[in-house]
């Protein structure tokens, strides 16, 4: 079953992507002083970590790692592999929001921008029209910058973030058998907006948080983004706060 699932989300999204975004860090603070950390599953395994430095300032940092199959049809011993890890820590403007009652709904925004490293590597064949193998890899620096906006209840978030990023490959390489010239951008910038929804458990100190979204980008390859860019990104995380008024 995982395995097909896998062999679903390869084939709508290209097999060998450069660039494989990270799930979006969604903190929205309750109280200043609070921690939170979360690990999830989906297009990336990601650990994610936040804390509410003051009354206005946050302080995240973030973890990525991709390792799946390249290709069923033609590596059936399961030889290639695409792998990705990324880290990146950021700050952000943040209004930690006292919720009260599960009857009244709140809205609050937050602003973040960080940055990051990370490297990738894939291989993908083809035996349909046309004919192709492809194989890629980079090291890559990651800028972005993340509005959030939510509105919030006692017992559940709803969210959406319009995550802006900006790429800068260094030692990136491309081949492919089919496309004699692949021309790529060295710097590319992305846009990567994402809907999500979390709900609360033991008095809000347990979060499970849903996220799906696109990723686009400003600047395409002549082959088309499948080269170099996973199209889609989705997670399911589970997490934890800790809050200096319920940690005693």
């Amino acid at each position: 079953m995982v395995r097909n699932i896998i062999l679903f989300c390869c084939l709508i999204s290209g097999c060998a992507p450069v660039y494989i975004p990270n799930a979006r860090n969604i903190a929205l603070f309750d109280t200043p002083g609070e921690f939170q950390a979360s690990a999830g599953l989906g297009t990336s395994y990601d650990v994610q970590v936040a804390y509410a430095a003051t009354k206005n300032i946050g302080l995240m940092t973030n973890y990525a790692y991709v390792s799946r199959p390249g290709n069923f049809d033609v590596d059936t011993d399961n030889k290639y592999k695409n792998r990705s890890s990324f880290g990146e820590f950021g700050i952000g403007y943040i209004r930690p929001t006292v919720i009260e009652t599960g009857l009244r709904n709140t809205f609050t925004f937050e602003l973040w921008t960080g940055a990051g490293v990370g490297r990738s590597s894939g291989y993908y064949a083809r035996n349909l029209f046309p004919v192709d193998t492809l194989t890629t890899s980079a090291r890559f620096q990651r800028y972005f910058l993340q509005p959030t906006v939510a509105i919030r209840n006692k017992n559940w978030d709803w969210i959406f973030t319009g995550r802006f990023t900006v790429v800068n490959y260094s030692k990136a390489n491309i081949e492919s058998t089919y496309y004699n010239s692949i021309s790529f951008a060295k710097t590319n910038g992305y846009f990567e907006p994402t809907a999500a929804y979390r709900i609360y458990f033991s008095q809000r100190r347990i979060m499970l948080t849903s996220q799906a979204g696109f990723n686009f980008s400003f600047i395409q390859s002549n082959s088309g983004d499948y080269l170099h860019l996973y199209p889609w990104s989705c997670s399911v995380s589970l997490g934890f706060k800790l809050q200096p008024n319920k940690m005693e």
